[in-house]
């Protein structure tokens, strides 16, 4: 089958009909682009026999456009008109109008607090909507690089070459127990730290080490682990009907305390601050609906 005579147009002879349309005048309309006038004729002349119309005719000294040149014209100036904005600007995001999804990797537990403080920024009837998932380390860099991960928070800045990496926020680890527990009647003291049993909230859901037990282990706490789970609805069930304690950040530990009858001890030990991380591919620097994501999760989490 023949090829439809502007399946593959050069879009350069476009602006230059549209130019000479609208200046009236071969040298004119070449002007704007620096052309002579013997290159203006000839790009009218490819474009001549790729639309099959002569495009101009000579009355007197005036050069007068044929109806199909000027209905080309017209539609190349609304064609170069979005070009040129989807160039020199970018266009807003709308989460009222956007149905895209976007894939959040959040650490567990910082998911139940991020949710509802994101849907909050949500306009009624968004036609935005949001996966969120944890736990997916081992294949983060390659799901973000293939967009198949819009935007993750972690606690750690290992990233590779042509990945962006910002530094959100510092949290001081805290400790959690059910309230009134008898063994911390005196308050949380190290001794009573050790002789205690943990559940750990594992935030990488078994694919790394995290940052929280190494600064644990640093501090020379040797402590029981009896329990090791990945949602945070578990560890509050182990921590209020088992009596055990979890070390969790500032902001899921409020979390906790709101939700359940736990409360918030400060840690009976030295360990330096843990810094969480946004991560995100470079390509993704100046995508409009991207920024507003990134943008709102970092202003949600300065807010906790």
């Amino acid at each position: 089958m023949a090829p439809r005579p502007l399946s593959r147009p050069d879009l350069n002879l476009l602006a230059v009909l549209e130019a000479v349309v609208a200046e009236g005048s071969l040298t004119r309309g070449g002007a704007r682009f620096g052309m002579s006038q013997s290159s203006t004729s000839h790009a009218l002349e490819r474009l001549r026999r790729l639309v099959d119309d002569q495009l101009f005719v000579r009355r007197g000294r005036a050069l007068v456009p044929t109806p199909r040149a000027v209905a080309i014209a017209s539609q190349a100036r609304r064609a170069l008109d979005l070009l040129d904005g989807s160039l020199t600007r970018a266009v807003a995001f709308d989460p009222s109008r956007d149905s895209r999804r976007f894939l959040l990797e959040l650490p567990g537990g910082l998911d139940a607090v991020l949710a509802p403080l994101l849907a909050g920024r949500l306009p009624t009837g968004a036609a935005a909507n949001f996966r969120l998932a944890a736990g997916r380390r081992v294949d983060l860099r390659s799901e973000i690089e293939r967009h198949e991960l819009w935007f993750a928070l972690g606690y750690d800045a290992d990233v590779p070459e042509g990945f962006i990496v910002d530094r959100i926020a510092d949290w001081q680890p805290v400790v959690v127990a059910r309230k009134g527990l008898p063994a911390l009647r005196r308050g949380l003291t190290r001794k009573a730290y050790v002789a205690a049993e943990h559940v750990v909230l594992d935030t990488y859901r078994g694919t790394r080490d995290m940052p929280i037990m190494s600064r644990i282990k640093a501090a020379g706490i040797d402590r029981r682990v009896r329990f090791t789970v990945e949602s945070l609805q578990a560890a509050a069930a182990l921590v209020v009907e088992a009596g055990m304690l979890s070390t969790m950040m500032p902001p899921v530990a409020d979390f906790c305390a709101r939700h359940y009858s736990i409360d918030v001890h400060a840690l009976p030990f030295d360990v330096p601050p843990m810094s969480i991380y946004s991560v995100w591919h470079e390509r993704m620097q100046t995508d409009e609906s991207h920024r507003w994501l990134r943008q709102t999760l970092i202003e949600l989490i300065h807010g906790l």
